[in-house]
């Protein structure tokens, strides 16, 4: 450290190749990181080589730089925010889609951020170490040309080697000469040399160059969207024949980490390779082979969300996940999961000021960009409102045929696990599914179908293309699920199951628009199975159908039954005197309601009625009483 600060001091390096040594440096110390800033981190790295800067000051100032950019994180993303968003607006759009500069990562708040801050940072600091550098030398020049002592100590062979040894060597001619140079050679020549042998095999094998860019883009990408690992081994392109090829593709389930949501070996497609240097990637189709869903890890993957949420404040008459189900968190994980491919699948371009259709809640580029970084980190957030003309990433056509279904034991995934497809496989099919789905004309949706006909959803969102036309629709259904499997998972009151024997199915067929404020019916349909309702008894039923309303967050719901559509359900599965019972307890409830508020008067007594009331069948299906939790 000391002989390199030394060589520094005594060689020959002008105060030219100073600053841009420190600007340099200190910019590529503050590229965020690899999948952020790949094409800046490379151009900087090229003009480090091809500019006469000095690299071993360029070296120490990038590591401290680096360390500085971790520390000041949120003040580089906000710098990116006022480039990005502010009135250079239209520059950074133009670069960000124009070809070439859209390599250098500038969507990105941090990567732009990072490359404005360590310039300033670069620029002030390559002043200073200059400033002391010319001060240094100037001492130095005066003791050259007026002391005879120190002109015969640093003459002397034995003198100047171990000079060399701990401070390195000097700089050619006198100091004096040394100050009279304040640009020196600017240009490094073997640096342009190897500068053109890059773009020269570039241009001939940039095939083999773009893999790792476009795997690096890629993996960056599905990971925003999945909010966890995901792994890529490779990414081929043949120029040729148009090809791209992604193999070792392995999709981390978020909710559950030791275990893959998708996995394929290969998935192949067609691309355009002028679409390349614009960091577009537009697929007409591509086919997964030798694919499966739940597949074991052998690592856990990271997952990149915030927990699951807490409790939900509930109304009269409503639960929570909490109230009915055990594994409440892994039931709530799971739906986050399906949240955020909602979201993406739906993605709306983000809107400054909350306009939006009438009674649409619309979230701004402010509260968008607050959840991203809670969600992702500063390094992942993109401005993705800037990309215009194409979407980054696009498939116009996705095929996964025979998507094999690892078996899987209990636990939240039960139901719609290898459980109740175990033996079967999975179609699933993909339209229109894009990175900036507001620049396609074909709305984004997927398609998955069990090949025993258990599973069948539809997820399709016209609102968000760029016609804007049809809506956010989900239809989703499985049939013959183990109504003792799902009993098992609900809590039971008095050593009963809610549910026991028999099978269920689950449908739900509605516009999720809002995934932060739902009101959907979960229609609930149970066969051969004996239903146990706290305070009520328990009866077997051969069809029983029950509408359960969803309210709230999608990922942390509000559970509604109505009681009286409860009773009809059950008189029309035939346990009328099950019913009777049910209704029974309801009116013991409002009877005592009734003597609580004897002697009160108006909206008192609805309002305790109502509450009361609303009370009465708390106990259903195994939700747990206040006095019980």
């Amino acid at each position: 450290m000391v002989r390199t600060v030394a060589k520094i001091l005594r060689g020959k390096a002008t105060p030219f190749q100073i600053l841009m040594a420190c600007v340099l440096g200190a910019m590529i110390g503050f590229v965020p990181s690899l999948q952020a800033g790949a094409g800046t981190l490379a151009a900087l790295l090229l003009l480090l080589v091809i500019i006469n800067a000095n690299l071993a000051l360029a070296a120490m100032v990038a590591g401290g730089a680096k360390l500085l950019s971790l520390a000041i994180m949120p003040l580089t993303f906000q710098i990116g925010r006022v480039l990005l968003d502010g009135p250079t607006s239209g520059f950074f759009r133009t670069a960000i889609n124009a070809p070439g500069s859209a390599l250098l990562g500038l969507e990105y708040y941090t990567t732009t951020g990072g490359i404005a801050l360590g310039f300033v940072v670069g620029l002030v600091l390559g002043l200073f170490v200059s400033g002391i550098v010319k001060k240094f030398r100037k001492v130095i020049a005066t003791y050259e040309a007026g002391s005879d002592a120190f002109k015969a100590f640093t003459t002397k062979p034995i003198n100047k080697f171990i000079m060399w040894v701990f401070f390195g060597s000097k700089g050619k001619g006198s100091y004096s000469d040394m100050l009279k140079k304040k640009i020196g050679l600017p240009i490094r020549v073997s640096g342009v040399v190897l500068a053109a042998l890059v773009f020269a095999l570039g241009f001939i094998g940039y095939t083999y160059l773009s893999g790792p860019i476009v795997t690096s883009f890629l993996r960056a990408g599905l990971e925003r969207a999945n909010g966890a690992t995901v792994d890529l081994a490779s990414v081929d392109i043949d120029a040729k024949s148009g090809k791209i090829t992604l193999t070792g593709l392995a999709v981390c389930d978020a909710s559950e980490p030791s275990k893959d949501l998708f996995r394929a070996a290969t998935l192949t497609g067609d691309v355009s390779g002028k679409d390349l240097l614009r960091k577009r990637i537009s697929m007409d189709k591509i086919v997964a082979v030798d694919a499966m869903q739940g597949a074991t890890r052998k690592v856990p993957g990271v997952v990149f969300r915030p927990p699951s949420k807490d409790k939900p404040e509930t109304q009269p008459g409503e639960k929570s996940l909490d109230d009915y189900i055990k594994q409440a968190k892994e039931w709530k994980e799971k739906l986050a999961q399906v949240r955020r491919w909602l979201e993406e699948i739906n993605k709306r371009r983000p809107e400054r000021d909350g306009s939006g259709a009438p009674g649409e809640k619309t979230e701004t580029l402010e509260e968008r960009l607050r959840r991203l970084v809670k969600e992702q980190g500063y390094t992942r957030v993109v401005a993705s409102h800037l990309v215009e003309g194409a979407p980054t990433f696009l498939v116009r056509e996705l095929e996964a045929k025979g998507v094999r279904v690892e078996a899987a034991g209990g636990g939240a995934g039960g139901g719609t696990g290898g459980g109740v497809l175990a033996g079967q496989t999975l179609d699933i099919r993909g339209e229109n599914l894009s990175t900036q789905p507001w620049l396609v004309q074909g709305a984004p949706r997927v398609v998955v179908t069990s090949s025993g006909g258990t599973l069948n959803a539809d997820v399709s969102a016209g609102a968000a293309s760029a016609s804007g036309t049809g809506q956010t629709m989900v239809n989703f259904a499985v049939k013959g699920m183990s109504a003792d499997l799902i009993g098992s998972q609900l809590i039971a009151l008095g050593g009963q199951p809610p549910i026991s024997g028999g099978t269920m199915d689950v449908a739900i067929n509605a516009n999720l628009t809002d995934l932060g404020n739902i009101d959907v019916p979960l229609n609930v349909t149970l066969r051969d199975t004996t239903l146990s309702i706290a305070g009520a008894g328990q009866a077997k039923v051969s069809q029983f159908t029950l509408p359960i309303g969803l309210k709230g967050e999608l990922d942390n719901p509000r559970i509604a039954i109505d009681g009286d559509v409860l009773a009809q359900s059950l008189l029309q599965a035939g346990a009328g005197e099950l019913a009777n019972r049910v209704k029974g307890e309801a009116g013991k409830v409002v009877d005592k309601a009734l003597e609580d508020v004897k002697g009160k008067v108006g909206d008192q007594i609805g309002d305790k009625l109502g509450g009361e009331a609303g009370k009465a069948l708390d106990g259903l299906f195994g939700g747990r009483k206040k006095d019980e939790k």
